[in-house]
């Protein structure tokens, strides 16, 4: 029973904080570089000319309930410039390590569920996505 019990809440834990997004361009159209705007950070840029509409990707991150965010919003105010809310106000997309910091890819795992952080990044951090696209937001 402590092996069904396991195996299930990792299941649980792997479906409910797993890193979402994906770009629909090519990996070589979008890259990230020093934006235009004093004191910005990185802007988002397309390397060649994209017809009207084209659609980037979806937003990278977890998915994670409103009110839990706080509280790590509350300790690293900062992830809060990557975070996305959803228009019911009670889910976001946290694109952010656990840190609230920015990385490359987005391995997934939240401080929500007991041991899901060290889940995706030591065991499941093959399956991450990238980050790219929140790069709009600095």
């Amino acid at each position: 029973q402590l092996i069904s019990a396991s195996a299930t809440y990792l299941t649980f834990i792997t479906y409910y904080d797993r890193p979402c997004g994906e770009i629909f361009v090519p990996d070589d159209v979008l890259v990230a570089g020093p934006s235009q705007i004093p004191d910005a950070g990185l802007g988002l840029y397309t390397t060649c000319a994209l017809p009207m509409g084209t659609i980037l990707g979806t937003y990278p991150g977890v998915i994670r309930p409103a009110k839990n965010f706080m509280i790590k919003y509350r300790n690293y105010p900062p992830c809060g410039t990557y975070v996305w809310r959803f228009t019911d106000n009670k889910r976001l997309i946290d694109p952010t390590d656990r840190y609230g910091n920015i990385q490359d890819v987005c391995v997934g795992g939240s401080t929500d569920w007991l041991l899901s952080t060290f889940w995706h990044e030591k065991v499941l951090g093959f399956w991450s996505v990238p980050t790219l696209l929140a790069r709009v937001n600095e």
